[in-house]
C-alpha cells in the first residue's frame, strides 16, 4: 500500500477543486481524492474543537465544586455556606435531627439521591444535550461510506476497459477471460 496516497498531492484545496474539472481523468481522480481528504480533515478537526471546548467548559464548572469539597471535615460548612447552585439545591434537600446518642448534637441527612442534584446535564451540558454530539456516530459513518466509494472511483477510475491488454497489464494478478474470438 502507498501511504502516501492517503495524503494530500497538493495543500491547496482551492487548486483541488480547480483540477476536479480537469480533461485529464488522472487529476480528476487525484482532485477527488484530495478533496475528500482535506473534507476529511476538517471535519475532525471541527469535531476535536468541539470535543475539547466542551471538556474546557465541564471542567471549569466541576472544578469549582471540586475546590470546595476537597476541604475534609471543614467541607461541609464550606458546601453549606457556598452560593453555588448545585450546593444550594444539596442545602435544599437536607434536613436536620437530634443525634440519637445522646448528645446535644445535630446531624444533618440528605432526603434524595446525589444523583438526583449533580446531574450531568447540569456539569457538563454540552456532552449530553448536544444533538450534534449524539450524531457524531452516525456522521462517521456516512462519511466511511462515502469514503468507500471514493475510494472505489479512485480505485476503478484508472482502468482502461477498452483494451484487453491494458487490463492484463494493470490487474495481473486477476485473471481475465480473453474476449471471443470473432
Amino acid at each position: 500500500m502507498k501511504w502516501s496516497s492517503l495524503l494530500p498531492s497538493n495543500l491547496n484545496p482551492i487548486l483541488a477543486f480547480r483540477q476536479l474539472f480537469d480533461v485529464d481523468h488522472n487529476i480528476a481522480t487525484h482532485a477527488l481524492r484530495d478533496i475528500f481528504i482535506f473534507l476529511m480533515l476538517g471535519i475532525s478537526f471541527l469535531f476535536a474543537l468541539m470535543v475539547l471546548w466542551q471538556t474546557i467548559i465541564s471542567w471549569v464548572k466541576t472544578n469549582n465544586y471540586l475546590k470546595i469539597t476537597k476541604g475534609g471535615a471543614q467541607a461541609s460548612g464550606a458546601v453549606l455556606d457556598s452560593k453555588l447552585p448545585l450546593f444550594l439545591e444539596l442545602k435544599h434537600h437536607l434536613i436536620e435531627f437530634p443525634s440519637r446518642d445522646g448528645e446535644s448534637r445535630m446531624l444533618k441527612r440528605r432526603t434524595v439521591d446525589g444523583s438526583e442534584i449533580f446531574k450531568e446535564s447540569i456539569l457538563g451540558p454540552g456532552f449530553c444535550s448536544s444533538r450534534l454530539f449524539l450524531a457524531i456516530p452516525s456522521i462517521l459513518t456516512g462519511l466511511g461510506v462515502l469514503g468507500t466509494f471514493v475510494g472505489l472511483q479512485l480505485g476503478i477510475g484508472g482502468l482502461d476497459s477498452k483494451s484487453y491488454l491494458s487490463l492484463t497489464k494493470a490487474c495481473p494478478e486477476v485473471s481475465i477471460c480473453p474476449p471471443p474470438l470473432l
